[in-house]
Formats: structure tokens, C-alpha cells, sequence
């Protein structure tokens, strides 16, 4: 694929380099936007060479419209042999980024659409940033607030845009915040002492560890696999993408006092509950001493972290055998108890609308809606 400027599109060779101005149009979009996190160019070049080893099965399309920055429009695609909905092949779009023009992006849309179909794919979702460990869905809402780590961020035209390019919502998804984790610790004590006393003698929950988790990623591996293999979208991944995805620089992250274990008698993992400080502050691109999500260490930063200090309770579940014996209840209510002892503010970030777990994030008032986009091809 040619690294000129000007309008290129089509299959990407991952022993290339990108093309410059697919960062270049990020950094154009957000270049006002004091909340935005950034985007770290090496990791981006990273990801989308042969060290990511998607590309051992998978294909990728790339599109840059208009040489001119502030009237243009990025895109990627992706197929893999895993990537399937309702049974058939599908293709995911990615790494969207524009200016309000409808112009370019029919332009990209109308080639990737093509390529896809070529490939065999039924449908085109996304965004969805080559798997869902990735960045994916758009925000809907509360487009004048601040962004987590991994939450979707886009301006407020990003949806319309997609349904002018005749794309609709496939699945919809929650972030629920509450302002006084304190308060919710108190109220929530009963309810944690009874899910306690019917629950102590089938599992054990215990703090969840970096190094805990680093030493135990040959078992959680298969484990993560078997609790999310049925959300919508999701495609495995490879043991080496997981360790890249979920390994060092991942869990350094995660805070220990709040995050939660469940264990059965015999030692299995039947669950956990990550918590994470929300790290933002440190990593938004208008702040002079930004930091990268690579470098973050929970040990190191989340002390220089301002108040309110946010917590978000972002990846949990329980193997599927222990899914109807209140145990997710329980992690629940153990996480969120300990959350209200660290921090001011909580979110449960990111629950999928038909998801059972939403039930428990009712606990907290103040809702944000994101979508994951759709279009029969």
C-alpha cells in the first residue's frame, strides 16, 4: 500500500509502514479536546505489524481520504477465519477517525464494504479495533465529558455519520456511575454479609493480585476465553496475544485493594472482578507530563492521582457452571464495598445492555450509552 499523501486505499501489508497520515487525522480531530487520551504512534505501528500475530490468519484494509488533514477521514478493516456472527463470516471497521464530512467516509466505506464482500464476509460491525480486547463501540452520549481508559471517546457527530452511511446499532452498552461510593459501601453491608453467609462454604474470595494474575496466565487464558466466548463480537485469541493484551503492563495496572478472586474448595479459578483507578488525568493529551497506558503502574501512580478519585469495576464474570449460584452477586458486592474504604466515585464501566450483570450496575444512578454499529452487506 503506497505511504504518500493524498487518498489511498486498500489491502495493507503489514511489513509496511503506515501510512503517515492515518495518525496524523487523530491528532487533527482531538488537537482541541483537553479530554482526549492520545494515541501512541509506536504502538500503533506496532499493532499493525507482524509482531501483532493477527496477521497470521487475518487480513487488514486501510483508507486515508483527502491529503488534507482537516477534511479528512481514516478507516481499517479486518477478516479473520474466526470472526463470525449468526454462523457466517463477517468483517469488523476500525481505527475511524474524521472530520464531519460525509463525503470521504462514503468514499472509504463504499471500498471497504467491497473488499469485505470479496473476502466473504456477510456483514460489516464495529468499530471494533482488530478484537474486542481492543479499543471498540462508539459513545452515544455525554459528549462534554471526560473519558476512562478503553471507554469509547468520538465527537457527538460519529453516530450520525454511521446512520447517514446506512450502518444501525447492534448492540448497545452502560457505563453507570455513583458519586458517593461511601455511602453506597454502607448501605450495601447487609447485603454483602447474607451473599457471605450463604456463599463461604461453595468459594473463597480473596483479593485479586498483579502477581497473582501474572503467575496464573497459563490458566486464565482458557478461563477468560470460556467467560466471554459468547459475547457478541467476540474472537479468540491467540496465547501470545493474550500475554501482549493482558500480560505485564496490563495487570501492573489493576488496583489489589478492590480487585476480587473467587476460588471453589479445591483451589479453580471461578471468577474474578478487575478494578482499576481511573488513570486518565495522567494520560490525557493535553497535560504536559502525560504518561502512556504502557508505562502506568498501579503502585507507582494511582497515588498521584487527583481527587474525586474514580474507580471503575470494568472486567468481571464467573465460569459459566457457577453462573446461576449468586456468585457474581457476590464479587459484586465484595468489590464494591472495598471500592467505597479507597476511592470517591464508581462506575461500572462498559455492560452490555442484555447482559445480567447490568442488574447489579443498577446500584448506581448516573447512566452513559455506547453502541456497536451494523450493516448488511
Amino acid at each position: 500500500m503506497p505511504s504518500g499523501t493524498g487518498h489511498v486505499c486498500g489491502p495493507f501489508d503489514p511489513d509496511q509502514a503506515l501510512p503517515p497520515q492515518f495518525a496524523a487525522i487523530a491528532q487533527s480531530v482531538y488537537a482541541d479536546d483537553p479530554y482526549w487520551l492520545g494515541e501512541d504512534a509506536v504502538a500503533l505501528q506496532r499493532r499493525f505489524s507482524r509482531a501483532n500475530d493477527f496477521f497470521q490468519q487475518g487480513r487488514a484494509w486501510l483508507g486515508v481520504a483527502d491529503g488534507v488533514v482537516n477534511s479528512a477521514a481514516r478507516l481499517a478493516g479486518f477478516v479473520h477465519p474466526q470472526q463470525v456472527v449468526d454462523g457466517k463470516p463477517v468483517a469488523w471497521f476500525g481505527f475511524w477517525e474524521t472530520a464531519d464530512l460525509l463525503a470521504p467516509n462514503k468514499k472509504l466505506f463504499e471500498q471497504l464494504e467491497q473488499w469485505a464482500r470479496e473476502q466473504g464476509a456477510s456483514a460489516l460491525y464495529g468499530p471494533i479495533d482488530f478484537n474486542t480486547f481492543g479499543r471498540n463501540r462508539l459513545r452515544l452520549n455525554d459528549f462534554d465529558q471526560s473519558c476512562f481508559p478503553g471507554e469509547p471517546y468520538n465527537p457527538d457527530y460519529y453516530p450520525r455519520l454511521l446512520t447517514e452511511l446506512g450502518f444501525g446499532i447492534e448492540r448497545r452498552y452502560q457505563s453507570r456511575f455513583h458519586l458517593q461510593a461511601p455511602v453506597l459501601t454502607n448501605e450495601l453491608q447487609p447485603r454483602l454479609q447474607a451473599s457471605r453467609a450463604a456463599l463461604q462454604d461453595q468459594f473463597r474470595i480473596t483479593p485479586l493480585t498483579p502477581d497473582y494474575w501474572l503467575d496464573h496466565l497459563d490458566d486464565l487464558y482458557p478461563l477468560v476465553d470460556t467467560i466471554f466466548r459468547d459475547n457478541f463480537a467476540y474472537t479468540p485469541i491467540s496465547r501470545a496475544q493474550f500475554g501482549a493484551s493482558c500480560g505485564e503492563a496490563f495487570a501492573r495496572t489493576f488496583c489489589p485493594r478492590t480487585s476480587v478472586l473467587a476460588t471453589t474448595p479445591d483451589g479453580d479459578v471461578a471468577g474474578f472482578f478487575l478494578c482499576f483507578p481511573d488513570y486518565s488525568p495522567l494520560l490525557r493529551h493535553a497535560n504536559p507530563q502525560r504518561l502512556t497506558l504502557e508505562k502506568i503502574r498501579y503502585d507507582l501512580h494511582a497515588q498521584l492521582l487527583p481527587q474525586p478519585t474514580l474507580a471503575l469495576a470494568k472486567t468481571g464474570g464467573v465460569h459459566p457452571r457457577f453462573r446461576q449460584s449468586g456468585l457474581f452477586n457476590w464479587m459484586g458486592l465484595e468489590l464494591v464495598v472495598r471500592v467505597g474504604m479507597h476511592y470517591d466515585l464508581l462506575c461500572g464501566a462498559l455492560m452490555r445492555e442484555d447482559n445480567p450483570s447490568l442488574r447489579f450496575g443498577m446500584i448506581c444512578p448516573l447512566q452513559r450509552d455506547y453502541g456497536l454499529f451494523g450493516k448488511t452487506l
